[in-house]
């Protein structure tokens, strides 16, 4: 599990352009990562942890800035 959320939250540092993909993974990443530190994996669940929450912080500010600026273009001048 530990394993699992380490590259889940190497792979959201990636997909967090999309929040489609990159919220998913990062919940992913944070979840696998709390199940990993209770069986052993400590190190490793730490950093799945941490990235998990970094690609889920930074999927939120993407979508919320994605729907600002559509929003943006919606209103009429």
């Amino acid at each position: 599990m530990s394993v699992a959320a380490l590259v889940l939250g190497l792979f959201g540092l990636i997909a967090w352009c999309c929040p489609v993909i990159g919220f998913p993974v990062g919940l992913l990443a944070l979840i696998f990562g709390i199940i990993g530190a209770g069986r052993g994996g400590r190190g490793m669940a730490a950093a799945g942890i941490v990235l998990g929450v970094i690609v889920l912080v930074l999927s939120g500010i993407n979508a919320f800035l994605g729907i600002m600026f559509e929003m943006a273009q919606q209103i009429p001048m």
